[in-house]
C-alpha cells in the first residue's frame, strides 16, 4: 500500500509538472486551433466523483454522476467494472486531482466509461433519444473531438461514440501504446465509423460515450486534462524539452 501511494503522488507531481511545461510551450507555437467547445474540463462536478471496484471483493462495478454548469449537458455520469485481480479499480474524474484518472491496481484490470447525456441522472444508461438536446459538434467550425495531455504506462484502448438518436450512431477507437505520454489525443469526426443505423450527423448529437479498455495488462495508470470539440490543425501529438517528453 506504501508503494501504490508512493507511485501515485509520484504520478500526480509528474502530471502538474507536465501541464506546466506544456502551457509554456503551447504559449510559444504557433496557433493552430481556431475554436473548442468543452466536453469536460474535469476541474468540477458536485457529487460523488470517484467510483470503485473489486473483482474478487467486490463490487465488481460502480457508478456515479457528476454535475456542473461547466460540464457539457450539465452532468457526466461515470462507471468502472472490475475484470480481474484482486485490488481495486477505481475511477476518479472531477474531483480534487482535476483531471481523469483510471487506475487499476496493483494485480487488476477494468473497463471504465463516461457519458455525457444530458442531465437525467442516470449514470448507467444512455439517454441517446434526446439527452443533449440535438447539439452541434461541429460548431464554429470544430472538426474533432480532442483528449488532452492523455497518457498511460500500459497499453489501453478507447473508444468515442457519439449518438445522433438510439438508431443511429458512430464510433472510433484509438489504442494508445504503453510508456506513451502524448499531448493531444484527437478523434476526426471524418474518422468515425458507423455503429449503427446511417451513423451519427454531428450536427445533431444526443449523447457522447467514453470508454477506456484497461484489460490488456493489468497495473494500469490512465490520465487526461480534458475533453472538447476543436477546429483547425490538430497540435503536435509529441513536444520534447531538454529531455522530457510531453
Amino acid at each position: 500500500m506504501k508503494l501504490y501511494k508512493l507511485l501515485l503522488m509520484n504520478h500526480l507531481q509528474l502530471s502538474i509538472f507536465k501541464k506546466i511545461m506544456t502551457a509554456i510551450v503551447l504559449m510559444n507555437l504557433p496557433l493552430l486551433t481556431l475554436h473548442a467547445q468543452n466536453i469536460d474540463s474535469f476541474n468540477f462536478g458536485t457529487g460523488n466523483s470517484v467510483v470503485t471496484a473489486n473483482f474478487l471483493g467486490g463490487p465488481t462495478s460502480d457508478s456515479a454522476v457528476g454535475s456542473d454548469a461547466s460540464i457539457l449537458g450539465m452532468e457526466r455520469d461515470m462507471s468502472v467494472s472490475a475484470t480481474g485481480g484482486a485490488t481495486d479499480v477505481t475511477l476518479n474524474a472531477g474531483g480534487a486531482t482535476s483531471f481523469l484518472l483510471l487506475n487499476t491496481g496493483l494485480d487488476a484490470t477494468g473497463l471504465a466509461q463516461l457519458v455525457w447525456d444530458g442531465p437525467d441522472g442516470a449514470p448507467t444508461t444512455v439517454d441517446c433519444a434526446t439527452g443533449l438536446g440535438s447539439i452541434d459538434l461541429t460548431f464554429g467550425g470544430d472538426t474533432l473531438i480532442r483528449i488532452k495531455s492523455i497518457e498511460s504506462d500500459k497499453p489501453v484502448s478507447v473508444t468515442f461514440t457519439v449518438y445522433s438518436n438510439c438508431s443511429n450512431f458512430s464510433s472510433l477507437t484509438i489504442a494508445l501504446p504503453a510508456s506513451t505520454p502524448i499531448l493531444n489525443f484527437d478523434f476526426p469526426f471524418s474518422s468515425f465509423v458507423i455503429g449503427g443505423g446511417t451513423g451519427a450527423t454531428f450536427t445533431t448529437i444526443n449523447a457522447l460515450v467514453l470508454d477506456i479498455d484497461a484489460t490488456l495488462a493489468s497495473t494500469t495508470l490512465f490520465s487526461a486534462d480534458y475533453v472538447s470539440t476543436q477546429s483547425g490543425e490538430p497540435l503536435p501529438d509529441l513536444i520534447f524539452i531538454d529531455g522530457f517528453e510531453f
